[in-house]
């Protein structure tokens, strides 16, 4: 996961962003380029580039070149995660001629109102015309390109409102999704025990099981200033790995 900018326009509740440094929220253009040129050398190893870690990749003005300069490297799978709230024409068109293997959609809900008040400061209509305009330019320009709608299982599965927005939020997806996409939810995660959405305390009771943690024996991480942290949790890189 390379982290090119650590700013967003949301403010989720469930996340912990300004909780976060920002004291050097780009990566400079000489440390992207570094990265690249080593990440090069292991081209046929690497399965996975993520252009994303903290931030809202499409804040970074750049991030279409940086696809493009990832993908002119050699790297086999190049992927960003976005709000999809700044994905509008252009930018798709420019990410899926970039070559862009896949894009991950973080969408919760399909309702105005639930979605409005977990995606703070994001507009629901803008959102879903820049998706669903995603899926037909992914499907005129770039078929191989993989879409994962994903969102944060945030729901009352004892509420039968909630039930109900669940099978809309599902269903919402199958005129639009080709046989390679993936449609699913995820849990709420503590950020490391750094953030706890307490309307949802009690959804976080995973977090308490005891098992092992693969994630710092396959996945490697650099922040916008260059450091190397332990993990995708661990943000502000606490342990400092170089």
């Amino acid at each position: 996961q390379i982290e090119t900018i650590r700013h967003c326009n949301a403010r989720c509740p469930f996340c912990a962003i300004d909780k976060w440094d920002k004291s050097q929220p780009f990566m400079s253009d000489k440390l992207y380029e570094k990265i690249v040129e080593e990440l090069a050398e292991y081209r046929d190893w690497v399965r996975l580039v993520d252009i994303q870690r903290a931030g809202e990749p499409l804040l970074d003005k750049k991030i279409v070149d940086r696809v493009r300069m990832m993908k002119d490297a050699g790297l086999r799978f190049v992927t960003i995660s976005t709000n999809a709230s700044l994905l509008d024409e252009k930018k798709s068109i420019g990410l899926l001629e970039a070559g862009l293997d896949e894009i991950m959609l973080s969408i919760d809900s399909v309702e105005k109102e639930t979605y409005e008040r977990l995606r703070v400061q994001l507009n629901y209509e803008e959102v879903i015309e820049n998706i669903t305009r995603f899926f037909k330019l992914r499907d005129e320009l770039r078929p191989d390109t993989i879409i994962r709608v994903r969102g944060v299982a945030c729901y009352d599965t004892n509420d039968p409102k909630s039930k109900v927005e669940m099978e809309q939020w599902e269903s919402f997806w199958e005129p639009l999704r080709s046989s390679i996409d993936r449609i699913y939810m995820k849990q709420l995660h503590t950020w490391g025990n750094s953030h706890v959405w307490e309307e949802h305390e009690e959804d976080y009771t995973h977090d308490l099981d005891i098992k092992p943690c693969i994630a710092p024996w396959g996945t490697f991480h650099v922040t916008s200033m260059g450091i190397v942290p332990l993990c995708g949790q661990d943000m502000d890189a606490k342990m400092n790995l170089g």
